[in-house]
This record gives C-alpha cells, sequence and structure tokens, in this order.
C-alpha cells in the first residue's frame, strides 16, 4: 500500500503484515505500487488535466506461479485461491485438471466468468464462495498477535 491517498494506510498493512508473519505458517509475497500518469477530464479551459493513478502490479502474477509451482513441484494436493481477478483463469483451469480448487472471492460483486468452471471437472471437487461481511468479522487476528496490535477502526 503506497500510503500516497492515506498517510495510515502504510503503518495499517506493515502492522497486519507483521502481526501474520508471527502467527506462524504465512508465506508473504508482495506485490508493488506504480505511479502512472493518465489524461484526465477536461477542464473549463479546454485542456485535460494530468492525473496521477496508482496501480497495484505483480501480485495476480505472483499467485499464479505460486499456484502452479506448488502444483506441479506436488508440494500440494489441492488449492484454495482468493481472488476475484480473472487474470488468473489459466492458471486455475489449468489447476483444476490436476487437483481440486476452491475460488474464494473476496468482493461483493458476482465472481468473475473466467474463475467459474465445472465442479467435476479433473479430480472433481472444485468449488466457489463470495466472502461476507460476517465472513470477515470472524476470521480477524486477534486484537494483539505477539505485541502486534490492531489499529483503530479496523
Amino acid at each position: 500500500m503506497s500510503g500516497q491517498s492515506d498517510p495510515g494506510a502504510r503503518i495499517r498493512q506493515q502492522t497486519y503484515l507483521n502481526a501474520l508473519r508471527a502467527s506462524g505458517g504465512v508465506d508473504i509475497e508482495l506485490g508493488a505500487f506504480m505511479t502512472r500518469k493518465v489524461r484526465g477530464i477536461e477542464t473549463a479551459d479546454g485542456r485535460h488535466a494530468e492525473i496521477e493513478t496508482l496501480e497495484e502490479k505483480g501480485s495476480d502474477v505472483n499467485v499464479a506461479a505460486h499456484l502452479l509451482i506448488d502444483l506441479h513441484t506436488q508440494q500440494i494436493d489441492a488449492a484454495v485461491l482468493i481472488t476475484n481477478d480473472s487474470d488468473l483463469r489459466l492458471p486455475a483451469r489449468h489447476a483444476r485438471r490436476h487437483i481440486p480448487v476452491g475460488t474464494v472471492n473476496p468482493r461483493g460483486t458476482p465472481t468473475a466468468g473466467g474463475l467459474r468452471g465445472d465442479r467435476d471437472g479433473g479430480p472433481g471437487g472444485h468449488w466457489w464462495y463470495r466472502l461476507t461481511a460476517d465472513d470477515l468479522r470472524a476470521c480477524q487476528l486477534p486484537a494483539i498477535v505477539d505485541g502486534h496490535r490492531r489499529p483503530k477502526g479496523w
């Protein structure tokens, strides 16, 4: 998280990552944020404003790479993808040919069409689920994990 639009975001994100590491059993592979300039809306004098936007890069590629590496090195016999990014369509489809794959949509929108599939394809046992606000509340880390305190407002 860049913290550019929310100065506390970087601190909250780092606190969360530190708590995850302290809880054990979690490997964290970070993506990156890139600043990109785009042509904005037309101003009153007929010119276009230039706007800086943040674009997240790398995390979908990292997820895909780890899924396929773990699959083909036989480190896993099933997988759960937490995404609604249709860029993961091809690696998810490939993994479903070999192992059961659960797909969890963390958004309030319908699951992306590219992530859907046949429950019984390949070895079968595939499933899809859309997270709810209640799911997220029920799965939060404790208020304090190894000295890392949950920030206010979470």
